[in-house]
């Protein structure tokens, strides 16, 4: 039987945890505990104190996804009548990103039959 304990005493460790034993920390242990953990073994990873971030953003080139998320009330399935691609709303993120120093872009589903003019 996993013991949330347990787990987090073998992650400060420096052991690796098994897919199973991270689904049941995620489900079971106690967020403080969690953040605790995590900031004991950040502190070891980065002893001068200094943490980055990465900013990035999700560039949507289209409305149209296969995904079907349950919170996305925009998309559009392909070939529907009512799907777009839009070029200039691509690089207006892509500027905004640059502008804040941004690094990272995550582009999704994409209509192999258009090409961008």
């Amino acid at each position: 039987m996993m013991n949330s304990t347990e787990l987090l005493e073998k992650a400060l460790r420096e052991e690796w945890l098994s897919i199973e034993e991270g689904v049941y920390l995620f489900e079971h242990a106690a967020l403080p505990d969690l953040m605790f953990a995590a900031n004991e073994l950040k502190k070891r990873k980065k002893p001068d104190g200094k943490v980055t971030w990465i900013i990035d953003r999700n560039v949507n080139t289209t409305n149209v996804c296969i995904a079907n998320c349950k919170f996305c009330n925009f998309y559009r399935i392909p070939g529907h009548a009512e799907d777009l691609f839009n070029t200039g709303c691509i690089c207006k993120k892509g500027l905004k990103l640059m502008n804040c120093a941004g690094m990272a872009v995550n582009s999704f589903y994409c209509r192999e039959d258009i090409t961008p003019t």
